[in-house]
């Protein structure tokens, strides 16, 4: 009799075992799955870092120079020759977000007559670093400025990708008697087009935002801040006086091709529309620098017979 009643009983199988030791300990699994979940976004974000930029150890370029500003800056400015001789005409190079000066690489491969070529990590990014958060265009036009100040050069152009686009615009505006003219390579400056996700929001949580590494940090700060930015800058856009120039791949996912149409528009509004011109590359992507390289020289030549500059 007892030994049938035992045989009735239900057998204690591994997977109830597992359930039963689960809900006793749910709190420390619970605890285990949201550490590791973490872990690997931290190393995915590590890598995609890695993957955007800084591989600046690599780069062989001739001249290297870390900056102390007296505005808090610590500015890391690559040049193709001696910041300390003289030169008729520098190229600034602004990179995205995010983004490294080594993005240019290619660009340093050319050269003109009398004229340096520059490129330098934006405050925030890898080596270059800020006292304070650096998230703003107008934060960051300041610091372009102290990387200009580094040369003794008489007239600049500026070529800015992406997010670096309405920065060169936003120098352009401001001192228009050195500049000659801005390179926007898939730049990002229709307001109404720029979108924040609930990712970038989360990033910004105190939860979060430790995981991040510091140039994917520095580089939502300033996406979360950009349309506000552009709204700003969109009235300036009459005080414009130099050239620009719009290169957009016709398949930039990241940054629309429509870029090119709002300045259009802006730019006829204030009847200075003989100002913008259009280089608009059939079935390319975001990346021209890496891509594409030719057709920013091509784009500099340009500027510089526009200026009548003579080197």
């Amino acid at each position: 009799m007892n030994d049938s009643k035992i045989e009735d009983q239900p057998k204690d199988t591994g997977k109830s075992m597992l359930m039963r030791w689960l809900k006793r300990r749910w709190p420390l699994v619970l605890i285990t799955f949201i550490g590791a979940g973490l872990l690997i976004i931290m190393a995915l974000l590590q890598k995609a870092e890695a993957f955007l930029g800084g591989g600046l150890d690599e780069w062989e370029v001739p001249h290297k120079t870390l900056k102390k500003t007296e505005n808090g800056y610590d500015l890391a400015i690559y040049s193709t020759s001696n910041p300390e001789d003289e030169y008729e005409l520098g190229i600034l190079f602004i990179h995205g977000t995010p983004g490294s000066a080594d993005n240019f690489k290619h660009q340093f491969k050319e050269s003109w007559p009398d004229t340096v070529l520059v490129s330098y990590n934006r405050p925030g990014f890898w080596n270059s670093k800020a006292s304070a958060p650096v998230s703003s265009l107008s934060k960051q036009t300041e610091a372009a400025f102290e990387v200009m100040k580094h040369f003794k050069v008489n007239k600049w152009i500026l070529a800015g990708h992406s997010y670096g686009g309405p920065i060169a615009i936003q120098m352009a505006i401001q001192r228009p008697e050195i500049i000659l003219g801005t390179i926007q390579i898939g730049g990002a400056l229709d307001p109404e087009l720029e979108k924040v996700h609930l990712l970038q929001h989360l990033g910004e949580s105190i939860v979060f935002n430790w995981l991040v590494p510091s140039s994917i940090d520095a580089s939502n700060k300033e996406l979360i801040q950009l349309k506000a930015d552009l709204e700003q800058l969109k009235p300036q856009l009459k005080d414009l006086k130099s050239h620009v120039v719009m290169l957009h791949g016709s398949s930039d996912s990241l940054v629309p091709v429509s870029n090119c149409d709002y300045m259009e528009k802006e730019l006829k509004k204030h009847g200075l529309e003989q100002l913008l011109h259009l280089d608009i590359q059939k079935e390319v992507d975001h990346f021209i620098p890496w891509s594409h390289p030719e057709t920013i020289k091509k784009n500099i030549d340009f500027l510089i017979n526009k200026s009548g500059l003579e080197l």
